[in-house]
């Protein structure tokens, strides 16, 4: 075996391995979460409801307060669309670390495995819409700063 070859099956064990070590590491943690998340996972689920509930709250705001239809402004539609486009968002994250959750009962130990196997696999799809929501919330603290002026 050429030493490129060899360099090359080297690294691809490597990386298996420390993959490994990471699903088994995930596992333990999850099979002993009462939540049945990993830490990531449930900092996820506690920051993206409370932005869900926030995004759920600015929906509502500007109409609820009025008491009478009115003609929105742009911005205030432009944030209430920014609003929107969060929360769903927010529930498609949601939804994900609702079926990432493993649920009590006797065959605990291999939802988990399965459970942070999803979990290292969907990593890269929540890193998308985490960072099409921080596009989002840029975007709305720009409007807030020029309502407040």
């Amino acid at each position: 075996m050429d030493p490129v070859t060899a360099l090359g099956l080297v690294s691809s064990l490597i990386t298996c391995v420390e993959f490994s070590a990471k699903v088994i590491s995930a596992t333990r943690i999850i099979f002993r979460s009462n939540d049945g998340l990993s830490i990531d996972n449930m900092n996820i689920e506690e920051v993206y409801t409370k932005l869900y509930t926030l995004s759920e709250r600015l929906n509502k705001g500007p109409l609820a307060l009025s008491g009478a239809p009115f003609e929105m402004s742009s911005d205030l539609q432009q944030l209430q669309e920014l609003s929107h486009a969060c929360g769903r968002d927010c529930q498609v994250i949601l939804r994900v670390m609702d079926e990432l959750k493993v649920r009590q009962g006797s065959d605990r130990k291999w939802k988990s495995v399965r459970a942070a196997f999803k979990s290292a696999l969907s990593s890269k799809g929540i890193g998308a819409i985490e960072s099409r929501l921080e596009r989002t919330q840029r975007t709305m603290s720009l409007l807030f700063g020029y309502f407040l002026r």
